[in-house]
């Protein structure tokens, strides 16, 4: 009996953490497509971080240039992103692009308020309506990569920016948080057998 409790204690201990990571990656925003579209340069801009993101100023308008587009014809193009509160934000690029080619060039005003990272998407009227998000660099130059932007100050500092509503559990608060529902279990379970 104390060998067997011993086995599920030690199987959940390991289980709970895992399931727990689990559970979050399922209910997390799918990963996006990315598209054969990469962004070539976005004006003003403040560098390229290691990730290969842009970095943008809050409040600049920004031209940014989409090169090898071929996967579509006609596109909307959107800017996506987040608030510094963590609420999230979209932008349809009404007018102000150009498509020659695979080229596709349009301005976007980034928010007052924005922070954290985003992403340059377009997407083609056809009859599947597929949205790709604008990948870091040519896919001749192997694995696509999502591209994007980020945030910055005046100093060049990364702007964060809080998430809304439940909080994701790091691996080591899950693995505490864990420990502390196995150890409710075992006191629970030896307080029943008094």
């Amino acid at each position: 009996m104390k060998k067997s409790l011993l086995i599920g204690l030690l199987t959940l201990l390991v289980a709970a953490p895992l399931l727990t990571i689990a559970v979050q990656k399922v209910l997390a925003d799918p990963d996006p497509t990315v598209g054969l579209g990469y962004v070539f340069d976005v004006s003003p801009n403040q560098g390229i971080d290691p990730s290969k993101k842009w970095l943008v100023k809050q409040g600049d308008t920004v031209t940014v240039t989409l090169e090898e587009a071929t996967d579509l014809s006609v596109v909307d193009v959107f800017v996506t992103g987040s608030y510094m509160d963590g609420t999230p934000w979209k932008i349809k690029v009404l007018d102000d692009y150009t498509i020659v080619g695979g080229t596709i060039t349009f301005s976007f005003t980034v928010p007052a308020t924005a922070g954290c990272t985003g992403v340059f998407q377009y997407r083609n009227f056809d009859e599947t309506g597929d949205t790709h998000v604008a990948a870091a660099a040519s896919a001749s130059q192997g694995t696509q990569e999502a591209g994007g932007y980020k945030v910055v100050d005046d100093q060049g500092n990364p702007v964060p920016c809080g998430v809304p509503g439940v909080a994701e559990f790091s691996t080591a608060s899950a693995v505490v948080t864990s420990i502390g529902l196995i150890a409710a279990l075992a006191v629970r379970r030896r307080y029943k057998k008094k």
